[in-house]
C-alpha cells in the first residue's frame, strides 16, 4: 500500500502541496524503512565487529612475528646446542689427550731426556690403555724402536 491509497487523492494532494518538492513522504511500516534505534544498534554492532576484526588481525600479525621469532630462536638454539656438543666433544678429546700424555710422561720418567719430544714421536693410536689411564701395551715396542733409531733421546743405563 502506498501513500496515495492510504490518504486518498484529495488528502494526498494537500500533503504534497504543503511539503513541497524538498521533502519526501513515505509509509515507514511497509518494511523498507527501519527505526532509528534499530539502525543505530546495527551500525554500532558493525563498528564493534570491524574493531574486533582489526584487533584480531593485529593479534594474528603479532603471532606470525612471534612464530618467526620462535623459528629463528629454534634455529639459533640448534646452532648453539651443536656448538656446545662440539665444545664438549673437543673438551673430552683434550681431557683424554691430557690423561694419555700424563700417563706417557709417567712411564717415560727416568728413561728419556725430554719426555715431550719422545711423546711427540710416539703413535698414541697403537697404545692400549686400561680404565685407570695406565699403559697396557703398545708403548714398549715403540720405545725400543725409538731407542735404536734415536738413542740420543734416552738416558744411558750407566747414568740411571
Amino acid at each position: 500500500m502506498d501513500l496515495l491509497e492510504l490518504l486518498g487523492e484529495r488528502l494526498h494532494a494537500q500533503v504534497l502541496a504543503k511539503s513541497g518538492e524538498k521533502h519526501k513522504i513515505a509509509i515507514v511500516s511497509d518494511g523498507t524503512w527501519i527505526p532509528k534505534g534499530k539502525f543505530n544498534e546495527a551500525n554500532k554492532a558493525r563498528r564493534v565487529a570491524e574493531e574486533t576484526l582489526k584487533e584480531r588481525d593485529k593479534q594474528i600479525e603479532e603471532l606470525r612475528r612471534a612464530l618467526a621469532d620462535v623459528d629463528s630462536l629454534k634455529a639459533r638454539m640448534t646452532r648453539l646446542l651443536a656448538g656446545i656438543e662440539s665444545v664438549a666433544e673437543n673438551y673430552e678429546a683434550e681431557l683424554i689427550d691430557l690423561k694419555l700424555n700424563a700417563a706417557l710422561k709417567q712411564a717415560l720418567i727416568g728413561k728419556v731426556h725430554d719426555p715431550n719430544i719422545v711423546i711427540g714421536l710416539i703413535d698414541k693410536t697403537k697404545i692400549e690403555w686400561d680404565e685407570s689411564g695406565n699403559v697396557r701395551s703398545g708403548l714398549d715396542d715403540q720405545i725400543e724402536a725409538l731407542c735404536s733409531s734415536k738413542a740420543f733421546l734416552f738416558i744411558s743405563e750407566s747414568l740411571r
